[in-house]
């Protein structure tokens, strides 16, 4: 069998590319992750409970839940299958266009190659940065919320509140004084011998 050189060369090309490209789409499933709150041990990235900032309340470490915990179980495997599915698709179109339609060890490993050289030096770094950023958009937004929120905080909300037990007291006090009432009516009845109408 005849085995072309360059047909080789293009197969192990096109292998490191879509290695190099599932590489940047695991990352993407990654930040997916990162964003909806998966931690990843590796990663020293820093954690808004671990800084203190000034004007802001302390905030705290969430308590883990089991049902949270679940629910990022499930997304984690969501997203592995997807993309052992978007890779296994993307490798047959490989082998089917480069390598004459049949599956190829080396090929394979230049994929894994091209994969893990993109994973550990950009994707590495791309991680972090998205860590960093995330980090300084969270909060960047609870600044704004607190000066936006500030005036609603001091002045409107003590009169919400003051409006709110004026209201709750004089429907408390109407309440108890009708069942005061009612009940008052129904024992002197009673002990009188009379029946209530």
């Amino acid at each position: 069998m005849y085995v072309r050189i360059e047909e080789q060369l293009l197969l192990f090309f096109a292998s490191l590319v879509c290695g190099a490209l599932l590489s940047v789409f695991y990352d993407l499933i990654r930040m997916s992750r990162m964003a909806a709150g998966v931690h990843y041990g590796g990663l020293s990235l820093p954690c808004r409970s671990d800084i203190r900032l000034p004007l802001l309340p302390e905030k705290k470490q969430k308590p883990r839940r089991l049902v949270r915990e679940r629910a990022l179980c499930v997304l984690v495997f969501v997203g592995d299958v997807l993309f052992f599915v978007v890779a296994a698709f993307c490798m047959l179109c490989v082998f089917f266009n480069y390598g004459g339609g049949k599956v190829r060890g080396a090929g394979l490993f230049v994929a894994a190659v091209g994969f893990f050289a993109c994973h550990y030096t950009v994707g590495a770094v791309v991680i972090r940065l998205f860590g960093v950023i995330r980090l300084a958009l969270g909060v960047a937004l609870e600044y704004l919320a607190f000066f936006i929120l500030f005036p609603v905080r001091k002045l409107i909300f003590p009169v919400v509140k003051s409006i709110w037990r004026v209201i709750r007291d004089f429907v408390s006090t109407a309440y108890l004084r009708a069942y005061t009432k009612k009940y008052e009516k129904n024992a002197v009845d009673t002990l009188c011998g009379l029946k209530s109408k």
